[in-house]
């Protein structure tokens, strides 16, 4: 068991056919990653609890796997929603991890939020007591889910740090140059950012392929 674990998760194809070949699309890059950096890999397809029963309910198997795998040890995790990708596989994600949870401020008309769809994490009393406390809230609110929980138990502590926009740099958002990965949260529907995922996808194998 290495000191740090990259988890992510995606419902079956059957279900949200999308985001499944998101992740698959790129589970053999992020596990190479994952041997080179020496982090653990957790790429979990299906649901993790029967409440949670499909992506109506929102992303909540994503609170309960974090909450695992603090349990189980880790002293970093970090979470990489479907919708992302690792553009700098030469950086060490565990440098975006605070004291505490570390996520990005995302900036949209919707609302201005720390969005979830990428969170680095050092392990603590604290942030068990966070991650229990979201845990409470479910299912939350229809608008946002576990999203909007998150926030609001953000407003109430210290334990969720502001991170560089590098370690989320959000399509059309929140971009800079040195960006570490690059989220897609927002951009279009579940397909449409299927398709920019695959057209960035293919840009990076060109010049990074598999194995190289």
């Amino acid at each position: 068991m290495n000191n740090a674990v990259l988890i992510q998760h995606c419902w079956p194809a059957e279900v949200n056919a999308d985001y499944a070949a998101m992740l698959e699309m790129q589970v053999e890059r992020n596990q190479m990653y994952c041997d080179g950096r020496g982090f653990d890999y957790r790429a979990v397809n299906g649901n993790v609890k029967p409440e949670y029963s499909d992506p109506v309910s929102g992303e909540w198997p994503k609170v309960e796997l974090i909450r695992a795998a603090i349990e189980d040890g880790y002293q970093y995790v970090v979470w990489l929603d479907p919708d992302t990708l690792i553009l700098d596989m030469n950086a060490d994600l565990r440098d975006g991890c605070p004291d505490g949870i570390g996520a990005c401020w995302h900036r949209i008309p919707q609302m201005n939020h720390w969005n979830t769809g990428a969170l680095y994490i050092q392990n603590s009393v604290a942030v068990c007591d966070f991650m229990d406390a979201w845990l409470a809230t479910f299912p939350g609110e229809r608008a946002w889910m576990e999203q909007g929980e998150f926030n609001k138990l953000a407003m109430q502590n210290k334990v969720v740090q502001t991170i560089s926009d590098r370690w989320n740099a959000t399509l059309n958002y929140s971009m800079v140059p040195d960006a570490v990965v690059l989220g897609f949260h927002g951009n279009g529907d579940p397909a449409g950012r299927l398709r920019l995922i695959q057209e960035t996808y293919q840009k990076l194998q060109a010049t990074e392929p598999i194995g190289a």
